[in-house]
């Protein structure tokens, strides 16, 4: 349109020299980064037949076409934020669910977590969750944003996101969590591995191996909190293959 624009000015200067100044000042203030500015109006018919004759109407409504339809393909980040992977180059053609990239706001992060179903009545919006490095080096505080109402039923636990900020933090680092429940009375921290039957445990009574039924509470790690221990009890910490209840054992 620009070219056009410039090419009918010579002849509209000897046959409308004042619309030719019009013109030449929209040509001028032409800026294809700006919104397209509405075209001169016509100070006669005569004129605007002359225009009408040179295509500039037509080429003026297939650019505004245009760049009404790429303003709808104009993706723009409701954050300030960083990008940190592109996987679309310009110019290439983008299929429909083709991935762009990826961009973040390194201000704010957020984890996932699985916590056991049994445990939902500790999780709620707005809880604050301490994070760790796993070298447990560093510890960041953090705040519960959304939890998930459906119990997934392969693993029967609830996802929970929760929110952190802190600048020593990194997209993709794996942090441990550790939320806060109610205080657990008369139980005993155990290896996971000592249990036996679901809730059994070996204990010993008068120099014999006997199992004992105890009730899980909550595990943490790769232990269990349990009760159901009477005080003095002698737990077997270490099982062999070949242990069985009524074995006479000394220690």
């Amino acid at each position: 349109m620009v070219n056009r624009i410039a090419a009918m000015l010579p002849d509209m200067e000897i046959e409308y020299p004042e619309a030719s100044k019009r013109w030449e000042a929209y040509l001028n203030d032409f800026d294809m980064q700006k919104p397209l500015a509405a075209l001169p109006e016509p100070l006669s018919n005569a004129e605007k037949l002359f225009v009408t004759g040179r295509n500039i109407y037509q080429q003026y409504y297939n650019l505004k076409n245009q760049m009404e339809r790429l303003a709808k393909y104009t993706i723009r980040a409701p954050f300030t934020g960083v990008l940190t992977e592109a996987n679309a180059n310009a110019g290439t053609l983008v299929r429909s669910g083709q991935q762009l990239g990826e961009f973040i706001d390194p201000s704010q992060y957020e984890i996932s977590l699985s916590i056991p179903a049994q445990a939902n009545s500790f999780i709620a919006a707005g809880k604050t969750v301490m994070l760790q490095t796993l070298d447990g080096k560093s510890t960041y505080e953090g705040k519960v944003v959304r939890t998930n109402a459906k119990i997934d039923d392969a693993t029967q636990t609830i996802s929970v996101i929760a929110e952190v900020s802190h600048p020593d933090l990194k997209a993709g680092q794996y942090l441990k969590v550790s939320i806060s429940g109610e205080p657990l009375e008369q139980v005993v921290q155990i290896p996971s591995n000592l249990i036996v039957e679901n809730n059994m445990v070996y204990v010993v009574q008068d120099s014999t191996l006997t199992l004992k039924e105890i009730i899980p509470i909550n595990y943490v790690g790769d232990s269990v909190m349990v009760r159901g221990f009477e005080p003095q009890t002698v737990l077997v910490n270490q099982l062999r293959a070949n242990a069985y209840p009524g074995q006479k054992v000394t220690y």
